[in-house]
């Protein structure tokens, strides 16, 4: 008998993380995101990567390849399906305040300057101006910005990961089991009704993003 794989392990690397989410990231009609501070991995630049991505990775070349060819796959599914983007303006100010990408351990990489964090976040305002995807910004933190979980699925499978606050070593959950992924998707399908939300409407968070972006910049 096949041992059932366990729901959840323990990330010891970059690598394994990666190849974790690649078996999550399939095509399907509608896929959502959930996380404090936004998933911005497909707007990462291979110029950004070597720029901040740090010298003594292992294999760090190789990670670079693997990831910019993530990102492509990743923006060629933003083409195709609806994606539904959940998180808050906390999360953009903590990200503006230290340039920590939470979906990814710190020990990778360096901070980004507060010049390419604003850029970063421009980007982002300027890829939610497109129809298939739909920002949904919470009006108050769910939980942790920082060590905060990170959620991506779709109607087939999807996964959680997150980091303890007392380790730098990610933890992966799979959303594959058919009972688990409904639940997911009940909760994620209803939650754009949710009075937490600012709204359906893009221009209003934008609006709001755009605020907390002068406000970073001038102090």
């Amino acid at each position: 008998m096949e041992q059932a794989r366990p729901l959840l392990q323990k990330i010891e690397d970059v690598h394994t993380q990666l190849s974790c989410i690649q078996q999550c990231v399939t095509k399907s009609s509608t896929a959502y995101s959930f996380q404090m501070t936004p998933c911005m991995t497909n707007l990462l630049s291979s110029e950004f990567l070597k720029k901040y991505l740090l010298p003594t990775l292992p294999s760090r070349e190789l990670f670079i390849s693997q990831l910019e060819n993530h990102i492509g796959y990743i923006n060629s599914l933003h083409e195709e399906q609806e994606e539904v983007l959940i998180f808050s303006e906390e999360g953009i100010i903590e990200f503006l305040n230290t340039g920590k990408i939470e979906e990814y351990p710190s020990y990778i990489y360096t901070p980004p300057s507060l010049e390419d964090r604003i850029d970063l976040i421009h980007r982002f305002i300027r890829e939610c101006e497109k129809d298939k995807r739909h920002m949904r910004m919470l009006k108050h933190t769910i939980g942790s910005v920082r060590n905060g979980a990170n959620i991506y699925l779709n109607s087939c499978k999807g996964y959680l990961l997150f980091t303890p606050a007392e380790s730098d070593t990610p933890v992966y959950l799979n959303i594959q089991e058919s009972g688990l992924l409904s639940a997911f998707l009940d909760f994620f399908g209803k939650y754009g009704s949710i009075t937490v939300l600012y709204g359906e409407r893009n221009s209003y968070s934008l609006k709001t993003i755009n605020r907390t972006v002068f406000i970073r910049n001038i102090h």
